[in-house]
């Protein structure tokens, strides 16, 4: 075992024994009964006491003494630390809840048995450390010890020493605390896929902190793994871990796929705003209000498993990988302080989450999910000015965070049941030109806001907010029009939302000289013609970012006029999918195979596209000759051919019996739910058409003859199908017959 942080060596067997079983091994080193007694100790009921509380049966304090063991005292085959001599003061605690010390050296000896045992690797990084066995069948506990014991390899039996004891309980309770992730706040599990070394770990961690935008967030990371790797990281600028507000344990246990977080916090953090606030406070007249309690308030809901649940939550959204996931924890984390910061700071939200006309505000900087509606902002900053909801908008800013649903649900009280309250205070701004909608909406919002504040709401002004939606989607459409416009179909596609969206402006415009008269209904209903053209114009906007123009006006030209909304929202659902630029393909090389690749799309649209890959060409080994078949998708591991006839033609049996056969022949086919062939529905294609025709062409001589050929061949597979009982190509068809089986291949759609 090496401590030297250059090279790590295995831990061999009979190491492992020794701290492994203290009971069998550890007293195996005396040489009688009668040595195995208990010495004198120092706060032995202290040491006794915080054994059992934690559940540790043995303990053993380890520090390096470099010096000419004493005659008599080295004991032969203990721990290997690649040359390091160790003396170790060992404590064991017996049934009868006595204890019993003892003191031993350990060093590296030359005869040993160098049989491997495992991998398991101590990286403590340190002259001194401690050990600690839970029971002879778990693994043992080894942590770092901060400090040197003074004088210690001089003393015969450190344990009488009561500042020597005094230290090893302090080591405990931190090995213990540190080392037992159930105390954790939050923690997530992941999947084999997911995985990320500890150095990829690492890098996305530092590169969260060091994002210029967070340096005013002090915060200290400490990363471990299952297997002892540790690692501190500070927020760009720090130096010492001591100069921290906020410190984020982060350990990762790929063995059991999991990752456990846990935040703590200074108890100083933000304390140098409370005079600030108090002065405040008492200037309104609110002497009641103990500004120190909303302080801890934060910080309790900082250290919450609730709120770190969130932040959790929040994190599994962020990225594929587990690095991902992670850095995307402290990502959340600093987000969050920063706009708690600025709260206690500046007694509002950062411009930089809801501002996007001023770019001066960071607005970019931030991360999408901190980007808050002008709406919000207002509110919360009404809130804020009362003093008394500081805690609560900073927990409330967490929500609007990590849950879409929330923000969603904080966003229709301003507009439904806010909006009454709301219209008067817009009544003369709404008529002004949608030149800074957003401080519009703001600085409404706050004023309501204000009045409302035992609802913590408000309303919204979704006039306002539609305006300027239609601002930014005139200037998208212009130049989607430019890029398509040798596309006529597409062109008159853009010429009819263009269109709509005047429309909308107009009615807005008619609408703000009768704000009087306005209800919430109207609003909202004009506020979702303009959400349904924005979500269109973004659909086109995708898939031209993924792919070039000219394919996309391709795919487009043999579809009619009032599908193309839908085709191209399809396409950009799953434009990232593997596969989709064959069904891109297909869409515009003609009318039946646009026909065939409308009906994939229209299929999958009930599915998330991470669950769909296009076109899946798959090897297929039969007794060494290597095929190959293509399947039309696989969705959620379901091989999928799709049928688009309009009726069952002649050829139709051939199809059938060629190819279901040598899908119920293919090996990868591991179950019946691996497999499901879909027909287009049609009046030729029913359910009783399909269940008639398929059984007919089974039932054929030679849909016969190739399922006789194909059992003798695979009987096996068709066993594992089918069942045990299978003994023939008849006992196939007639299980295929049947409802239950028939309609977990087949479907009409």
């Amino acid at each position: 075992m090496d401590y030297s942080g250059q090279e790590a060596t295995a831990l061999y067997k009979y190491q492992w024994d020794l701290i492994h079983n203290p009971k069998r091994v550890w007293f195996a080193w005396l040489k009688d009964e009668e040595e195995v007694k208990a010495s004198m100790i120092a706060e032995e009921d202290l040491l006794i006491k915080t054994l059992q509380n934690i559940g540790i049966n043995a303990c053993a304090y380890c520090q390096r003494c470099d010096y000419k063991p004493i005659q008599g005292n080295e004991i032969t085959k203990l721990l290997v630390l690649a040359g390091k001599k160790y003396l170790c003061a060992f404590g064991h605690l017996n049934q009868d809840n006595t204890i019993t010390s003892w003191n031993r050296l350990v060093s590296e000896q030359s005869t040993i048995d160098k049989t491997e045992f495992d991998k398991t690797i101590l990286q403590v990084n340190s002259d001194q450390f401690i050990i600690l066995i839970k029971n002879p069948t778990e693994n043992p506990i080894i942590c770092q010890v901060d400090n040197p014991f003074a004088n210690y390899c001089n003393k015969a039996d450190p344990f009488q020493d009561k500042a020597f004891t005094e230290k090893v309980v302090s080591d405990i309770n931190k090995c213990a605390t540190e080392k037992d992730y159930s105390g954790y706040k939050t923690s997530f599990s992941f999947n084999r896929l997911e995985q990320s070394t500890f150095d990829q770990i690492k890098a996305s961690i530092e590169e969260k902190l060091q994002n210029d935008l967070f340096v005013n967030v002090k915060l200290c990371v400490e990363l471990t793994s299952a297997k002892g790797k540790k690692e501190t990281l500070l927020t760009k600028g720090l130096q010492n871990s001591a100069d921290t507000d906020i410190r984020l344990r982060v350990h990762v246990n790929n063995q059991d796929s999991k990752v456990f977080f846990d935040i703590d916090v200074s108890e100083d953090y933000l304390q140098e705003y409370v005079p600030k606030w108090q002065q405040k406070a008492s200037s309104k007249g609110y002497e009641d209000i103990d500004i120190e309690s909303l302080r801890q308030a934060v910080i309790n809901d900082l250290k919450s498993r609730e709120v770190q649940g969130w932040f959790s939550v929040m994190s599994q959204s962020v990225g594929s990988l587990l690095s991902q996931k992670i850095g995307g924890f402290v990502e959340v984390l600093q987000t969050s302080q920063k706009i708690a910061r600025n709260v206690w700071e500046e007694g509002k939200l950062p411009e930089g989450t809801w501002h996007s006309n001023k770019p001066e505000t960071g607005y970019n900087d931030y991360p999408a999910y901190a980007r808050f509606e002008p709406a919000i902002s207002g509110a919360c900053d009404a809130i804020i000015d009362e003093i008394m909801g500081i805690p609560l908008i900073i927990r409330t800013g967490y929500q609007l965070m990590t849950d879409k649903q929330q923000r969603e649900a904080f966003l229709q009280i301003f507009t439904k049941e806010g909006f009454n309250t709301l219209k008067n205070a817009l009544k003369d701004e709404v008529k002004q030109t949608f030149t800074d909608n957003q401080l519009l909406v703001y600085n409404s919002t706050k004023i309501t806001t204000t009045v409302a504040f035992s609802l913590v709401t408000g309303g919204g002004n979704l006039l306002v907010k539609s305006g300027k939606k239609l601002d930014e989607i005139f200037g998208i459409l212009d130049g989607l029009a430019e890029k398509f416009k040798n596309c006529p179909k597409l062109t008159k596609y853009l010429a009819q939302l263009q269109e709509s969206g005047q429309n909308i402006s107009k009615k807005i415009a008619r609408l703000s000289k009768h704000v009087d008269n306005l209800g919430a209904e109207q609003v909202e209903k004009l506020a979702k013609q303009v959400d349904d053209i924005e979500i269109a114009i973004k659909n086109l906007d995708d898939l031209i970012n993924k792919f070039d123009a000219d394919i996309i006006a391709n795919a487009i030209k043999n579809i009619p006029d009032e599908e193309i909304g839908d085709i191209i929202r399809q396409l950009s659902k799953f434009k990232d999918c593997g596969g989709v630029e064959d069904i891109i393909k297909d869409l515009g090389v003609s009318q039946k195979k646009a026909i065939g690749a409308k009906f994939v799309l229209k299929y999958a649209d009930q599915f998330d596209p991470s669950e769909v890959q296009f076109e899946v060409k798959e090897l297929i080994d039969n007794a060494g000759k290597i095929t190959s078949r293509r399947y039309d998708a696989v969705i959620n591991g379901v091989r999928h051919e799709f049928k688009s006839w309009r009726e069952w033609y002649s050829w139709s049996d051939d199809v059938i019996i060629e190819q279901l056969v040598k899908d119920l022949a293919n090996p990868e086919i591991k179950s019946l739910e691996n497999l499901q062939w879909v027909f287009r529905r049609s009046e030729g294609i029913t359910d009783e058409i399909l269940k008639a025709n398929v059984m007919k062409a089974l039932k054929s001589d030679k849909g016969k003859k190739m399922l006789k050929e194909a059992f003798s061949n695979k009987e096996g597979q068709f066993k594992k199908l089918f069942g045990d009982k299978v003994k023939s190509a008849d006992d196939i068809i007639n299980l295929i017959d049947k409802p239950e089986i028939f309609n977990q291949i087949f479907k009409v759609f």
